[in-house]
């Protein structure tokens, strides 16, 4: 007995609409979108570079403000792709499409997974500069190699394979990728 596997076609009106309402949103509010991530930028490089950073002479023959910008802007760079992202789920959640638990889960996620792995991914310091029993997380760290890569991009330090970086990075979209069509396939805590 053969059994058949439908998979569910793609609704390209309501992805579009989705999209071109999510652009809208953003150009509604410029402040929260544009600005206040470079504000965020704007003061921990003010804070690590200019009060910290004359206490440190250099970190792999980069004055302390150079090494420390890279990473700086991609943690924000990361910080403001999912609260951007996740907003409209919490929009969601007054709408009543979304239920209150899986908003719930965003705010752990935040917490307790992006920004422990974005400090702990390079942002002020090397690999090399971690406790050793930190070094491992550091080298599974997807948001280690997206740091590494901006910091080699612009100032020329690099301390992974560029080929690995590209690899983990590809790997995390597509298991990422799978994961939301997936829920969003079986529409599990959408609905009531």
């Amino acid at each position: 007995m053969q059994t058949s596997v439908t998979t569910p076609a793609i609704n390209w009106i309501g992805l579009w609409t989705i999209i071109r309402r999510e652009v809208q949103r953003l150009m509604r509010v410029p402040i929260q979108a544009f600005i206040a991530p470079w504000v965020s930028a704007l003061m921990f490089i003010f804070i690590f570079g200019y009060v910290v950073g004359p206490r440190i002479a250099a970190i792999a023959g980069h004055r302390y403000l150079e090494f420390v910008l890279p990473g700086v802007l991609m943690m924000n760079i990361i910080n403001a792709a999912f609260l951007q992202a996740t907003s409209q789920i919490y929009f969601q959640r007054f709408m009543k499409y979304i239920e209150e638990a899986l908003v719930a889960q965003l705010t752990v996620l935040n917490i307790f997974l992006i920004a422990p792995l974005s400090f702990v991914g390079g942002v002020f310091n090397t690999v090399t500069m971690l406790p050793p029993f930190l070094r491992w997380l550091a080298w599974g760290n997807p948001f280690f190699y997206f740091i590494n890569g901006l910091r080699h991009s612009m100032i020329g330090f690099n301390e992974a394979p560029e080929p690995l970086g590209a690899v983990l990075s590809l790997a995390l979209l597509a298991i990422l990728s799978i994961g939301v069509w997936r829920l969003f396939s079986v529409g599990y805590g959408l609905r009531e």
